[in-house]
C-alpha cells in the first residue's frame, strides 16, 4: 500500500472529466479556506490565553471577554477541524463489517452512509438556526460575541461538513455508473 495523502485523494486521475475535477478543486478551495480560518482562530486562542494568563496572574483583575473569546475560538476550531476531515476522509470510520462486502459493495455503502451523515448535517443546521432564534428572541448578551453570534459556527460547520461529503459522494456515483474504483479508494488514511 502506498503511502497516502489528502492531496493525492483530492487530485484527479489523468482521464477523469472535467466536472468531477471541477467538484475535487472545489473541495481543495473549501479546504484552504477552512485551513485559513482555523489558523487564524488558534492564532487568536493562543494569545488570549496568554493574555488573560499574564492578566490573572500578574496583574489583576482578569477581564471575562477573553474567556468568551477562547470559549467561541475552541468550539469554532472542533468544528472546522471536523470539516476539514470531512474533506480529507479522516472522519471517524468502522471498518469491520464494510470489508466483508467487495470493493463495488463498499463504495455502495459508502454513498448510503454519507446520505445519513448529509442528514444529521441538514438536522444539526436546523437545530442550530432554532437554538440561535431562541437567542435573538430573549436577547442574551455577552461582553463581546452574543450567543446568537456565536452559535452561527454551528450551522456553518454542518454546511461545510454537508458539502464535503456531497462532493465525494458525487464522485463516487460517477466511478460507480462508469464501473471503476474511485482513486486510493482502498487505502485507508495514515496519520502523520
Amino acid at each position: 500500500m502506498s503511502e497516502f495523502s489528502v492531496a493525492d485523494a483530492l487530485s484527479p486521475p489523468p482521464d477523469e472529466p472535467a466536472s468531477i475535477r471541477a467538484l475535487r478543486k472545489l473541495g481543495r478551495a473549501l479546504s484552504r479556506v477552512e485551513e485559513l480560518v482555523l489558523a487564524a482562530f488558534l492564532v487568536t486562542l493562543i494569545l488570549l490565553a496568554v493574555y488573560n494568563a499574564y492578566k490573572r496572574h500578574f496583574s489583576p483583575p482578569s477581564p471575562y471577554w477573553p474567556d468568551e473569546i477562547i470559549r467561541y475560538s475552541v468550539f469554532s476550531i472542533g468544528l472546522l477541524g471536523a470539516a476539514l476531515a470531512a474533506n480529507s476522509g479522516r472522519l471517524m470510520n468502522i471498518d469491520l463489517v464494510v470489508r466483508l462486502f467487495s470493493p463495488r459493495g463498499r463504495i455502495i455503502v459508502r454513498v448510503l452512509t454519507t446520505l445519513f451523515t448529509l442528514f444529521v448535517c441538514w438536522l444539526l443546521f436546523k437545530g442550530s438556526l432554532e437554538v440561535r432564534a431562541v437567542n435573538l428572541r430573549l436577547h442574551e448578551h455577552g461582553e463581546v460575541i452574543t450567543p446568537a453570534t456565536g452559535i452561527l459556527v454551528l450551522p456553518i460547520a454542518a454546511t461545510l461538513i454537508g458539502v464535503h461529503m456531497a462532493l465525494h459522494m458525487i464522485i463516487d456515483i460517477y466511478y460507480l455508473a462508469v464501473g471503476r474504483l474511485p482513486p486510493h479508494f482502498d487505502e485507508a488514511p495514515k496519520a502523520h
